[in-house]
């Protein structure tokens, strides 16, 4: 027997929600965001600025520099 499921394809039984405070390095700026979850493939960030699909970018989270790659945004 074959079952239909949906799957979402943004759920991770491995993310987390958080409320961290960060900040993000990008074009030689430096903005204050907040991590809003995290999972081992990604994570969900809060921050003024509208970065198209692709853009490199550093998450500052204390002493640590993470390099990422905006894979989607909800802005405007």
């Amino acid at each position: 027997m074959m079952m239909s499921q949906n799957f979402n394809r943004r759920f991770s039984p491995n993310r987390r929600k958080t409320c961290v405070e960060a900040r993000i390095h990008v074009d030689g700026a430096t903005l204050p965001a907040t991590i809003l979850d995290i999972s081992y493939e990604g994570m969900k960030l809060s921050v003024d600025g509208d970065f198209p699909k692709g853009t490199p970018l550093s998450v500052e989270i204390g002493t640590s520099l993470i390099p990422a790659i905006v894979h989607w945004n909800t802005a405007p």
